[in-house]
């Protein structure tokens, strides 16, 4: 009869055979890829590690299958050529937008690109009415604020072109001789004259004689002896 701590002993090592049954049965059964990792807590000399590589090269024998070490350079090449690849699809796509490159597409693909090409057409389309608005509406500003330039300008031009003639005609009323004045300018001239109410009477009498100085060419002169003209030989007025 075998003693309790042989057969304690013995307990471990079936456990490791049931596990190992059970794993091949599984994969013999699914014959598929799987990671499997099976930690047995023993009490045996055994590690972990060891255990696990045992379990592996099983998995390995029963899917006919091997780990292959990839280095790093192996790796950096397979990335540079996914992304070579990537940049021929881009670059055959663009070719294909711009109409170069259009032999090896069948129908549906030209019917898909045309597709894609009238609705990218119609969104430039959209963003040009758009930035033609803005420019319109920022013209019509500009016309506006250039109108009310305008009228301002010919409004200053207007009231200076007044301020000239009033000028202008007071300046000849100055200038011109008594004899050629109008009748209706001398009230103007006695007032500019004389000043005031005082000069009303003159006004009225130089109003009334400008008829007959028109014909018998008198003369308006001051009454002041060194101002008189002693050169010319008609009869002058005498104003006081």
């Amino acid at each position: 009869m075998p003693s309790p701590s042989s057969q304690a002993s013995k307990q471990p090592a079936i456990a490791i055979q049931c596990a190992r049954a059970r794993v091949s049965a599984w994969l013999s059964c699914h014959k598929r890829q799987a990671s499997l990792s099976i930690l047995l807590l023993v009490a045996t000399a055994r590690t972990c590690r060891d255990r696990l590589r045992e379990l592996i090269e099983q998995y390995q024998h029963t899917t006919n299958n091997r780990f292959e070490e990839i280095n790093h350079d192996q790796q950096i090449f397979m990335e540079m050529t996914r992304m070579k690849d990537e940049v021929d699809k881009l670059e055959t796509g663009i070719r294909r937008y711009t109409g170069d490159d259009l032999s090896s597409l069948t129908l549906s693909d030209v019917n898909d690109l045309e597709q894609q090409l009238e609705f990218s057409v119609n969104k430039v389309r959209t963003r040009k009415h758009e930035l033609l608005s803005q420019q319109l509406d920022n013209l019509r500003r500009k016309e506006h604020i250039l109108e009310d330039q305008n009228s301002a300008l010919c409004r200053m031009i207007n009231e200076n072109q007044q301020d000239m003639a009033v000028g202008r005609r007071d300046l000849k009323l100055t200038e011109m001789p008594l004899a050629m004045l109008p009748p209706s300018a001398f009230g103007q001239a006695a007032a500019a004259y004389y000043g005031g109410e005082s000069s009303s009477s003159t006004a009225l009498q130089l109003m009334s004689a400008a008829p007959q100085l028109h014909h018998g060419g008198f003369r308006l002169q001051p009454t002041q002896p060194n101002l008189q003209d002693l050169h010319h030989g008609h009869h002058g007025l005498q104003l006081w």
